[in-house]
């Protein structure tokens, strides 16, 4: 039996939308450690972010 509590936790994908580049930064560095999530981009603009979106594989 596992008993890591992150191995029951699911994947989840992110995608960081933020027009602060240091703010964004910092997001970044905070979560990329955390278990079970997976930053899957960023963009400073909604636009950028639709365009980004766009390109990523869609996962299950």
């Amino acid at each position: 039996m596992d008993t890591n509590p992150s191995a029951r936790l699911p994947q989840m994908n992110l995608y960081i939308v933020e027009d602060s580049s240091l703010v964004r930064e910092r997001l970044m560095r905070t979560l990329e450690d955390l278990p079970g999530l997976d930053i899957v981009g960023t963009a400073e603009d909604v636009p950028a972010a639709i365009d980004g979106l766009t390109s990523c594989p869609p996962t299950r």
